[in-house]
């Protein structure tokens, strides 16, 4: 994810979340996310790093796309790879119906349309990711083979505008990802303790069950998310269901359950009150 505007808090990143979310649902994992500011060094950096690490892998980045000087991704990638940046024939196409459009309207400038014309820039060897209704300047690039490679890398640089970033993710879900995962099976169970009581049977069951998944969040009621195959998912929810039961039934347990909820309203109540306008 790049931009100053993230890393300032002037803006919140939704995206990465939402590619999170996507990329679950189709049973690609996500490894990270980085953030890192619009400087070219610093985006060559961050991809230097990633690309070090095993592969094959796709690599998505998100922001610096457009006419503004802070833009720098394409630059970025380009230094990177050590090519040239140069017009890419879709994205020039893209380009020319925008300028056709201003010149339909207010004609716009030369300085206008020459800005718009680094939209076309693409590292050499790039191909735009294209869509039916043409969409926003981005591209794919395949180093080392890409996909295709045991050990190539697939790069997509995508806009960081939120409606435009969703379109082409989408997009590449039909053309790109959905094979490249595998559906897994998520389940999960509330409970009204501290998350610290079940801690032994999560301990124990990480080390009998390899694999499934589990991840607690707590709350006035503490979340289980188990994740896994479909069988062992509902064998490990079974257990767990049965223990939180059985606390169920221990007047103390029910006690602390009580106090836990007390403390979580009490420190919502504080957070509500630090987060209203001064």
């Amino acid at each position: 994810m790049i931009g100053d505007e993230i890393l300032d808090g002037f803006v919140r990143d939704s995206n990465a979340a939402w590619l999170a979310r996507r990329l679950h649902r189709l049973g690609i994992p996500l490894d990270r996310i980085s953030v890192v500011p619009d400087d070219e060094a610093a985006i060559a950096e961050a991809l230097a790093a990633e690309l070090a690490r095993a592969r094959p892998r796709v690599v998505f980045t998100s922001g610096g796309i457009g006419t503004t000087p802070d833009d720098r991704t394409m630059s970025a990638v380009a230094r990177f790879l050590d090519v040239d940046l140069v017009e890419e024939p879709a994205l020039r196409h893209l380009v020319d119906g925008i300028v056709s459009r201003l010149q339909n309207g207010d004609g716009g400038s030369d300085a206008q349309r020459s800005a718009l014309s680094k939209l076309a820039l693409v590292p050499r060897g790039a191909r735009s990711i294209t869509m039916p209704s043409g969409g926003a300047p981005s591209a794919r690039i395949d180093i080392d083979g890409g996909l295709q490679s045991a050990g190539g890398v697939v790069l997509i640089v995508l806009p960081g505008v939120p409606g435009q970033f969703r379109d082409l993710v989408t997009h590449l879900e039909s053309t790109m990802l959905e094979d490249l995962g595998s559906a897994v099976h998520v389940a999960e169970l509330r409970h009204p303790y501290p998350e610290s009581v079940l801690t032994p049977l999560l301990e124990d069951l990480e080390r009998r069950r390899p694999d499934v998944r589990i991840g607690s969040y707590p709350g006035s009621q503490c979340l289980l998310r188990i994740q896994g195959d479909h069988q062992a998912v509902r064998d490990v929810v079974s257990e767990l269901e049965a223990a939180i039961a059985t606390m169920s039934d221990d007047p103390h347990m029910r006690q602390l359950a009580e106090r836990w909820r007390q403390g979580w309203t009490a420190a919502a109540e504080r957070w509500s009150s630090d987060d209203s306008p001064q």
